[in-house]
């Protein structure tokens, strides 16, 4: 979320550096914990505008903020969601193992950077 710790963890993606391989890429910067919470029409316009067929999360924290997000893709869209394990950071208290079983019996994708961006 903008203007916290977490927003900080993954630089690469603030400063436009991480370019997804053979897609343009598209960077949704939230200022609330869940980015469904407020935005879920304007979410959803620029997803069937844009006829988008997957989305990548990463971020901080898995068990608060990856989680929303993914819980909301997985409600509101069809899209294919991918997570990058490597990518994500998760509190002392999470079990994160729990998470990725509980997301890949949903239909994620966990993936490592390497799947899905080109470094070039």
């Amino acid at each position: 979320m903008v203007g916290t710790g977490g927003a900080d963890l993954i630089p690469e993606a603030i400063n436009g550096l991480v370019k997804p391989m053979g897609y343009y890429p598209v960077t949704i910067v939230k200022n609330t914990i869940d980015i469904w919470e407020k935005s879920t029409p304007q979410l959803m316009e620029m997803i069937t505008r844009n006829d988008f067929h997957s989305v990548v999360i990463y971020g901080a924290a898995a068990e608060i903020c990856v989680k929303a997000a993914i819980d909301g893709f997985l409600e509101h869209t069809d899209l294919n969601v991918l997570v990058v394990a490597d990518a994500i950071m998760h509190l002392p208290s999470c079990n994160l193992e729990e998470l990725f079983f509980e997301w890949t019996s949903d239909g994620v994708h966990i993936v490592n950077t390497d799947m899905v961006i080109d470094t070039g």
